[in-house]
């Protein structure tokens, strides 16, 4: 038995390697392309690499598939390669800080410690979406290329927020380092490989593709919390229960359940969602996926409705 929790992560792991090979497919198909065959390859690699962020990398973030270390790491190096980004930095900011502060707002004047809120300051209103989802993205990229272009330095090039993750000096920085330093250099080494087939085709990919996968990941964490409660744990994230999205999703609209018990392993979100019913706690239900939340127009507000300094226990 070579997997850790079930063998149905087979699934997500299958969609992973298909994710691995489709550059080097599209690629082959770009050059005697019409434009529209174009947009709509440049499309397909966008949506791959969002899916690849938002529900292959962070199922694996939070679980490993396998029993072995080894194949472990394998994945990682190859999630890093379908998302072009160190898998190690993603799951240091995902789960030791938005999973640990769960898109907080001010308290008492103090700025959030989410590192990826969605309230702007000590404002304790939510930022605009377009800020949050392009000026983030734009600053994340930048962060991205001094990354990747450190070579010099052995990709061993960390901004503030990644060195705060990391922690003190110790035997599990120095890890996570090298990991990130690896899966960097894994990532440069893929890029160099697909300019090496086909120079147009990888600067688009790796410029527009992923340019966009950014806004689209940061559209999606925005509406997974938009008018929830942080200060809540029944209540502090979006879930949605649409059975086809789910489906295709691997349960990635259980946000919720997801929020409130992050080591779950996918297949058991929906015995979360009875056991959060039971609680008889107010929280946001959208009958859309987050990526199209900015279309629930009818979402409650509860944000608004317990502000940050006077907000009770129950929120019943």
């Amino acid at each position: 038995m070579v997997w850790k929790e079930t063998w149905k992560d087979i699934f997500p792991f299958s969609v992973l390697c298909l994710q691995y090979c489709l550059p080097f497919v599209a690629f082959q198909y770009w050059g005697g392309s019409s434009l529209p065959a174009k947009v709509m390859i440049i499309s397909l690699l966008t949506i791959s690499m969002t899916y690849s962020v938002l529900v292959i990398g962070h199922i694996l973030v939070h679980k490993a598939w396998f029993k072995s270390n080894t194949l472990s790491r394998i994945t990682f190096w190859m999630c890093s390669v379908t998302t072009l980004q160190s898998m190690t930095e993603y799951r240091l900011s995902h789960v030791k800080n938005h999973h640990r502060y769960n898109n907080d707002r001010s308290i008492d004047g103090a700025e959030p410690k989410d590192m990826s809120t969605t309230f702007l300051g000590t404002t304790n209103k939510h930022q605009s979406l377009l800020d949050y989802a392009v000026k983030s993205a734009c600053s994340s990229l930048g962060s991205w290329l001094v990354a990747m272009l450190s070579v010099h330095k052995g990709w061993a090039v960390f901004n503030k927020g990644t060195k705060e993750l990391l922690g003190k000096e110790g035997k599990t920085a120095s890890k996570n380092k090298r990991y990130m330093q690896i899966e960097r250099a894994i990532v440069f080494v893929h890029i160099i490989l697909l300019v090496s087939l086909a120079p147009s085709t990888a600067l688009v990919y790796v410029t527009v593709s992923f340019f966009l996968t950014l806004c689209l990941v940061n559209i999606q964490n925005f509406y997974e919390h938009f008018g929830a409660l942080p200060e809540n744990k029944y209540a502090d994230s979006v879930s949605c229960y649409n059975k086809l999205y789910n489906f295709l999703t691997f349960n990635d609209g259980y946000h919720q359940e997801h929020h409130y018990k992050a080591s779950t392993h996918w297949t058991k979100a929906p015995l979360i969602r009875r056991e959060l019913d039971s609680k008889n706690q107010q929280r946001i239900v959208s009958p859309l996926p987050a990526l199209l939340g900015m279309f629930d127009h009818e979402r409650k507000r509860l944000e608004i409705k317990y502000p940050a300094n006077t907000t009770t226990k129950n929120y019943k």
